[in-house]
């Protein structure tokens, strides 16, 4: 019997709930739901009340050996060979720099054959920075003493490595292959290397495209977290690429056309709007970052410089307008009124762009 305590900010906790839930039925266990505390929350008597009354109804799932439905299937894989024959590399014309940041050892041989191809069909340069040969010496502490300036406790090569292979890059794409439901260990003591910048997207804006082999398929958890990163970072998504195929063409094709979203990028950069995962996160952070102002300085230094607390109440245009909707709302004349226009009120605007641009080239106008 196994389940899951933690406490955070509500951060993607969910996601690491999903991940420790799967592995422990992986392990043959069942799994009791979990508890996710927010930080400051079992100091409240509602708080303590609630874990206490969660704490004591596992035990008695316990004691009772009550039924648990398993919540996860297993991961059923057998890698498939990818050794294509490239031809002729695609010649480097472009000026952007793509990095690609791997985790990879001597047994990835698929994860190495990918990484090739995408550096053989690249117009641009492409930097592959391994994350065995950076020297990290060990996973984020705690210790929390990067928070006034950003500096990290560890003496090694992480900091270097990201300030001028990763930061730098116009792009990046991470290569890695999937181990029990997520990355290796590798990349799990990079991503948490990473708290060395804080609650920072310093990476805002950066495309970002992943090449994994493993069944990406099978773990809709691991691709929402993948997702999320871009997301959070407000950074264009470029594509997802696996070996799951099993047809070496079609793995190819796929990396060729990640390597073409590159080109396409460079020629116009554009970004999707943000879905709950972007939104929700930033919300987060933003709200943390400024209850924690006095500690947290580098971060807070962060949001205020690039305007990311972007707090309703200092909407002024939205407040009149509230206000306006307010004074509207209370008199039954003009409330039937709106509540007749209201959907054309709500598309009137996009309307008069609509109008304004017009039809397209070739088409005739409606």
């Amino acid at each position: 019997m196994a389940t899951v305590l933690t406490s955070s900010e509500h951060f993607f906790d969910h996601t690491a709930h999903t991940y420790m839930e799967a592995v422990s039925e992986d392990l043959g266990m069942r799994v009791y739901p979990g508890f996710s505390a927010e930080m400051e929350e079992l100091y409240s008597p509602a708080g303590q009340h609630n874990l206490e009354a969660w704490a004591r109804d596992f035990l008695r799932v316990v004691h009772q050996d009550a039924p648990l439905e398993r919540r996860t299937v297993p991961v059923s894989w057998e890698p498939p060979h990818y050794a294509p024959q490239l031809g002729a590399p695609t010649a480097k014309t472009g000026t952007r720099t793509i990095t690609v940041v791997t985790d990879l050892d001597e047994d990835d041989s698929n994860l190495a054959h990918m990484i090739e191809a995408f550096r053989h069909h690249a117009a641009h340069p492409v930097d592959v920075l391994n994350l065995r040969e950076i020297g990290m010496k060990g996973s984020c502490l705690g210790c929390l003493r990067c928070i006034y300036d950003g500096t990290c406790v560890y003496k090694d090569g992480f900091a270097e490595a990201f300030d001028q292979r990763i930061q730098t890059a116009d792009v990046l794409v991470f290569a890695g292959t999937l181990r029990h439901r997520y990355l290796g260990s590798v990349f799990k003591t990079y991503f948490d290397r990473n708290f060395r910048n804080g609650h920072r997207p310093i990476l805002h804006g950066k495309p970002m495209g992943w090449l994994l082999s493993g069944p990406l398929r099978q773990l809709p958890n691991m691709r929402r977290i993948l997702e999320a990163k871009n997301e959070v970072q407000r950074s264009p998504r470029l594509g997802i690429v696996t070996d799951e195929q099993r047809d070496e063409a079609a793995i190819t094709a796929h990396i060729v056309e990640l390597a073409s979203a590159v080109d396409r990028w460079a020629e116009e950069p554009w970004i999707r709007p943000a879905s709950f995962l972007g939104v929700g996160g930033r919300k987060i952070f933003r709200d943390l970052m400024y209850a924690m102002r006095g500690l947290v300085r580098a971060d807070h230094l962060y949001y205020r410089r690039e305007g990311l607390y972007d707090f309703p109440q200092q909407d002024h245009k939205r407040t009149l307008f509230n206000w306006a909707m307010a004074a509207m709302m209370s008199l039954p004349w003009t409330r039937r009124w709106l509540m007749e226009e209201m959907s054309k009120l709500k598309v009137m605007g996009l309307r008069k762009i609509v109008d304004q641009k017009g039809p397209a080239a070739g088409e005739p106008a409606s």
